[in-house]
């Protein structure tokens, strides 16, 4: 993934439509395209499990989000214009995955391809197993430098649960490829 534009960047969020999204991971996005931290670019790719979800809805969802609080409306619509996609994941089987690495392919078809890969888990806890397992086994979790996953909110409830997620993380990912962080406890990073 190396032979693209240098610095471009595929932004994946599971979660898209989801309250974290709209609050906290789309204005923090906007905020580093503004302060020049995205320079070549980031394609945000917003996945969700509502069958309506596509481009149009997304982009909606980044408008109202950024543009209320955060930048003038305008500003936000040029952005989210040129660098949004949503996609529906649906219920999440393998054919949803296989949509999901089509799309991936497709946009990288389109903007050249990306230097890094980033998967933003921002769903709910019992979640998590589903959408990792789902990108292993779609071939998306390939062991890279460029690409990463990212756990957002409590990873696991307990020392049990927590080894059973990082276990299923493992299976797939390399220890290197995974940021894990509660939006809680790490608000200011």
């Amino acid at each position: 993934m190396s032979n693209g534009t240098p610095g471009l960047s595929l932004f994946v969020i599971f979660g898209a439509s989801g309250d974290l999204s709209r609050r906290k991971i789309l204005p923090a996005l906007f905020q580093l395209h503004t302060q020049g931290n995205t320079k070549a670019g980031c394609v945000i790719l917003g996945l969700s499990r509502k069958p309506d979800f596509d481009d149009d809805a997304f982009r909606k969802i980044g408008n109202a989000a950024i543009g209320e609080t955060i930048a003038p409306p305008a500003d936000v619509a040029d952005w989210t214009s040129q660098y949004f996609h949503g996609q529906s994941i649906g219920d999440g089987t393998p054919a949803d995955y296989a949509a999901l690495r089509e799309r991936i392919t497709a946009l990288e078809a389109q903007y050249g391809t990306m230097t890094v890969r980033v998967f933003y888990v921002a769903l709910p806890p019992e979640s998590f197993p589903a959408a990792i397992m789902g990108l292993g086994e779609a071939g998306l979790a390939a062991p890279t430098e460029s690409t990463r996953l990212v756990i957002e909110k409590p990873f696991g409830h307990d020392l049990a649960s927590s080894r059973s997620l990082s276990h299923t993380v493992h299976k797939y990912f390399v220890e290197d490829q995974v940021y894990r962080i509660d939006h809680y406890l790490g608000k200011e990073t």
